[in-house]
């Protein structure tokens, strides 16, 4: 019997980059933006991008383009994911190594795998459609979904949620990530931790992780 029965994993960082790609989507936007509006925004550097990768959607917005306000934030933010979007399907972006192979091996062990993402719905539809993952997960919940009538929102919702679908408890839950809110979502959800550490950042290096993996093979060991 595996250790752990559910595997929660974040996304961007951990299965996905779009590191290669972020810029181009936030700057094609941003192009489009300015058409519209006489040209208002200037789009950050790739690193202070990825800097926001995994905060939720609204703070990243309000951190990148403080002189928008609300809700023109949220329209460019709309206009960024369908940028995103078309790239991701066109496999523009970068699949880690091992995914395959490794989520394989975890569905064989009868593990249960689940998203915990702050990425929005369609984004990450269209990765697992581009890269054909559907298969290896069993449940994918999102933070701009509802549950009787709640907006999940938040990371360790998505946590909670995927441990109540299966029926299991903490001790038998595991959430890989490779930022310091994957982390707090787990401590907050009570659920061991497997920092990744070959991700968007390095911030985890030195943490109280439960684990520290180089690439995602190295979960077949723990399991």
């Amino acid at each position: 019997m595996p250790k752990y029965k559910l595997i929660c994993f974040d996304m961007d960082g951990v299965i996905f980059s779009s590191e290669n790609i972020i810029y181009k989507a936030y700057q094609n936007a941003a192009t489009q933006y300015n058409i519209e509006n006489e040209g208002q925004v200037t789009v950050p550097n790739t690193p202070t991008i990825l800097q926001e990768v995994g905060k939720p959607v609204p703070v990243i917005f309000q951190n990148l383009f403080p002189q928008l306000n609300q809700s023109q934030q949220s329209h460019l933010s709309k206009m960024c994911l369908d940028e995103l979007i078309e790239l991701v399907l066109q496999k523009k972006g970068l699949l880690y190594p091992q995914v395959d192979t490794t989520l394989s091996s975890l569905k064989e062990k009868g593990v249960k795998i689940a998203l915990a993402s702050n990425g929005r719905s369609f984004y990450l539809e269209a990765i697992l459609e581009a890269y054909q993952l559907e298969k290896y997960f069993d449940v994918t919940h999102y933070v701009d979904e509802e549950i009787d009538g709640s907006p999940l929102e938040t990371k360790t919702r998505l946590i909670v949620e995927s441990m109540k679908d299966f029926k299991v408890s903490t001790k038998e839950t595991l959430m890989v990530g490779d930022r310091i809110t994957d982390q707090v979502a787990a401590k907050e959800a009570n659920v061991d931790f497997a920092a990744m550490l070959e991700g968007h950042s390095s911030e985890l290096v030195g943490s109280d992780a439960s684990y520290f993996l180089h690439s995602l093979s190295e979960l077949i060991p723990i399991i």
